[in-house]
């Protein structure tokens, strides 16, 4: 690299650091760089907890919560009517299915809702029966939600997941 490429190189380097990009990431209990993201997903069976499954419909909440010290724009209305990504397994029998989500209109992605510092939204979901045959007695059923969020303003790839025990 040629001198003008070291005086390029430094300059970028020095921009970083006074922009804060080169600060490190906070670290976990092992020492390794951790990143603790601005949303925790988690969800919740609405008759009983742990969820029953029988011969209806297993009705549970996912709930969207903001752990970042500031408010975070968030597609409520897009994921909404998507729905989450849900993964149903069995660990006993090594089965395991992706339940299909809905179509929705792109431009609901741009309808932020706002969730403040420590706030949580939550939107219902169900799982039908007919969706859970052919698994165990006990299967589980991985919850993620995929969103394109605003933080201070930038457009950042956010993807959260929580595990809904299921029993029979």
């Amino acid at each position: 690299m040629g001198m003008d490429g070291l005086g390029a190189l430094a300059a970028v380097a020095t921009l970083s650091l006074l922009l804060g990009c080169g600060k490190p990431a906070p670290r976990g209990d092992d020492g390794a760089r951790a990143s603790r993201p601005p949303l925790v997903i988690g969800a919740k069976c609405r008759r009983v907890d742990p969820c029953r499954a029988d011969t209806t419909d297993l009705f549970f909440d996912v709930t969207i919560t903001n752990t970042s010290p500031r408010a975070i724009g968030f597609p409520l209305a897009f994921v909404q009517k998507t729905g989450p990504v849900i993964r149903v397994s069995d660990a006993k029998t090594d089965r395991e299915t992706f339940l299909r989500t809905n179509l929705a209109d792109l431009a609901l992605r741009q309808q932020l809702t706002f969730i403040a510092p420590g706030a949580t939204v939550a939107f219902p979901w169900v799982i039908h029966p007919v969706e859970l045959e052919g698994f165990g007695p006990e299967p589980s059923a991985e919850i993620t939600v995929h969103a394109d969020i605003s933080v201070d303003g930038q457009r950042v790839d956010f993807s959260g997941s929580t595990t809904l025990p299921i029993r029979r």
